[in-house]
């Protein structure tokens, strides 16, 4: 089955170093091309049909895993609703699927068996067999693909990115939105694993296997732009693997303990049936062990952590093959508005800021006077050294990020006073009783003399205090 569009996905290498909106987009109508190409096949008999929903399902996770995780870089062109479509769309299929793995799985179960017990099986009808999801489902699901794919056909041609004339040109390198998405999935998978009992929940071990199966997608693509891509791969597919051969065989063996439970007006069950149930349990019985046993290590935090860590040095290594301008910035508390502003002209700041972590993106407006200009920043990093970027969007853009933002804002007068070479920034909140200052600098060991205008109103320096950046204030 094709698997690559044309023309093909760019090298990991490529891919990292590409503007981030460019390579999420790229990657996307990879995933979709995947799913076109295996949707032919959902309604096929046989391995074929197998083979067709498994991936087809595949490709569409793919698809709204990378639409989430890079939401960052996609949002101006492409709808939230599109990746819930792709969820739906799997969802969907989930139960033919489900039936697709639970045959296969008996089938290897009732091939153990002696001739006498696989006849008996098979006269038990465990599972129901045939079309994945009957020919007016299927068809139903094929339409809404074909609608699916129009709208991310259209919303990926292109995304808005716009530059002063007198300004940098800089887009942010896809290497830090993967990095950051990576770290995120990386942690998802320590949490989901830990919350693993023993024995083992099927809805614990479902979460679990969806997040190390994101992580993967995640991964896949630029794999092979770090030493240790390819083993983390292997790592990450052998554990989804353990786990789901632990779902599947607790699934079929709640299936089999069923058959044997006897309903009032049904006829007693054969020597020869109850033989081959019996067996087929603990068959499945040792299956279950087998796949809770490899999973154990993962039981451990320490073996956990060292897997985590070794995704988090994936990531800070994609991190190191680009470059972004870096913005230096000191700040300091204030116990209130120095006199020396007060004949300035202020800008007023509306900003909210988008979900993130170590990455985070922020929308604001600026408006001086009459004229009003949303301005788009992605920031990464904390403390006086940060990387930035930083790009005009046009307004219908930045009030349509805005409003994604609501609980998580910020209102502030903006004066700038120049002083010798620096220019100082004395922000006043107009959504609370707070005064900072902050000054960007050069170089990080700038020596800074507080102007003897502001000296007197200086509490303390904030720099390294979390709870005084813009993010942490922003309600």
């Amino acid at each position: 089955m094709p698997t690559r569009i044309h023309p093909p996905l760019p090298p990991a290498d490529t891919l990292l170093t590409s503007p981030a909106p460019l390579a999420a987009r790229l990657l996307c109508r990879q995933y979709a091309f995947e799913a076109k190409t295996a949707e032919t096949q959902i309604e096929a008999d046989g391995d074929a049909g197998v083979a067709g929903r498994h991936h087809f399902r595949v490709a569409l996770r793919r698809l709204r895993v990378t639409l989430d995780a890079y939401r960052v870089v996609l949002a101006d062109t492409v709808p939230d609703k599109l990746s819930r479509r792709a969820q739906s769309l799997a969802r969907r299929l989930g139960p033919a699927r489900d039936r697709d793995v639970q045959l296969q799985l008996m089938a290897a179960v009732s091939n153990s068996r002696t001739a006498r017990q696989r006849q008996a099986l098979a006269r038990l009808a465990l599972i129901e067999d045939g079309a994945a999801t009957g020919v007016d489902d299927a068809a139903t699901i094929r339409h809404r693909w074909h609608r699916l794919s129009k709208s991310l056909h259209e919303s990926l041609g292109s995304w808005h990115e716009q530059h002063r004339l007198d300004g940098p040109r800089q887009t942010m390198p896809f290497a830090f939105v993967a990095a950051d998405a990576l770290e995120h999935a990386a942690e998802r998978v320590a949490r989901r694993c830990a919350a693993i009992a023993d024995p083992a929940e099927p809805e614990a071990i479902h979460a679990a296997r969806l997040a190390l199966k994101s992580a993967r997608y995640l991964l896949a693509p630029l794999a092979d732009g770090v030493p240790d891509g390819r083993a983390m791969m292997k790592v990450l597919r052998d554990v989804q693997d353990q786990l789901g051969a632990l779902r599947e065989a607790t699934a079929l063996h709640a299936h089999l303990t069923d058959a044997l439970t006897i309903q009032p007006d049904a006829p007693p069950l054969s020597t020869s049936t109850l033989s081959a149930l019996d067996a087929s349990q603990r068959d499945l019985d040792a299956r279950m062990t087998t796949a809770s046993d490899a999973f154990a290590p993962w039981r451990d935090p320490q073996v956990r952590h060292g897997f985590i860590a070794r995704l988090h040095a994936i990531a800070a290594e994609w991190r190191t093959t680009s470059t972004l301008p870096v913005e230096i910035e000191r700040k300091w508390l204030l116990s209130a508005l120095p006199p020396r502003v007060r004949g300035l002209i202020p800008s007023d700041l509306h900003q909210g800021y988008l979900p993130g972590d170590a990455l985070i993106e922020r929308i604001r407006s600026v408006t001086r006077g009459t004229v009003t200009a949303w301005i788009r920043t992605v920031k990464l990093g904390r403390g006086i050294s940060r990387i930035e970027v930083e790009e005009p969007a046009t307004a219908a853009l930045g009030e349509a990020l805005f409003a994604l933002t609501t609980g998580k804002r910020v209102a502030k007068r903006r004066y700038a006073v120049d002083d010798g070479a620096l220019t100082w920034e004395i922000d006043e909140f107009t959504d609370r009783a707070l005064v900072l200052a902050e000054v960007e600098l050069p170089r990080e060991d700038t020596a800074i003399e507080l102007p003897v205008w502001l000296a007197p109103y200086v509490v303390r320096e904030v720099t390294n205090e979390p709870e005084f950046t813009n993010w942490q204030l922003a309600r």
